[in-house]
């Protein structure tokens, strides 16, 4: 995101676990005097996740997600507040509020890579949704009598050579994944898990939709 708004020289990443790996080298901090920046690009959720950015005194932009609007502004007192840009990266079902509204792709070119015969199940989350994961891509292949290796991506990074090789790709429905498997939504099984905000299930839902649609091509004979 900050690498395609041209900011990553001038940018650090507030965050509370440092991974190098992922954030390629933009600095990072795990805490921050908001008041010491000229401006604070959100992401995901308006007011922070904990409602902590409500009354901060510094222009904020947004990275608007799918976004479980109601249980949000429940748990942390919320309101929608009013941006300058909101930077728009997948279809939304909650109300902005903004003077710019920029749709912005975050889609990378899929890498080329000859596909092997392993079955990858990718996720971060915790040991109990890896093992949700991973006997959902045994049973799938007990279903489809597929005898195939299953690979664990556990946080790994760069994942993308490892989706482009993969004959099927399991994994949940949160916002990086559902973007990096894009291009690879034919050989992609979602399983979309609970989350107290994210929209797993509504964009596990769209995904389902696009792999259904079906263009036939139409015999000039008939």
């Amino acid at each position: 995101m900050l690498t395609r708004l041209g900011l990553r020289d001038r940018s650090a990443i507030l965050t509370a676990v440092e991974e190098p790996r992922i954030t390629e080298e933009i600095p990072t901090v795990t805490s921050a005097t908001f008041s010491d920046y000229e401006r604070i690009i959100v992401d995901a959720f308006p007011c922070g996740l904990l409602g902590e950015l409500r009354d901060v005194d510094v222009p904020i932009d947004y990275v608007a997600r799918l976004l479980q609007w109601d249980a949000y502004a429940a748990a942390t007192g919320a309101v929608m507040p009013h941006f300058e840009t909101a930077y728009v990266v997948e279809p939304l079902t909650h109300a902005i509020d903004a003077d710019r509204v920029i749709e912005l792709d975050l889609r990378e070119p899929p890498e080329v890579a000859e596909q092997e015969d392993f079955w990858l199940v990718a996720h971060s989350g915790s040991d109990e949704e890896l093992r949700h994961l991973t006997a959902h891509a045994r049973e799938l292949q007990q279903l489809e009598y597929i005898d195939a290796p299953i690979v664990i991506a556990r946080r790994t990074f760069p994942l993308a050579p490892m989706l482009a090789r993969a004959a099927r790709i399991v994994s949940a429905a949160g916002f990086n994944i559902m973007l990096e498997t894009e291009s690879w939504r034919h050989k992609h099984e979602v399983v979309p898990l609970p989350r107290r905000f994210d929209d797993q299930f509504t964009r596990a839902a769209r995904r389902r939709k696009l792999a259904a649609v079906c263009i036939c091509p139409t015999d000039p004979s008939s």
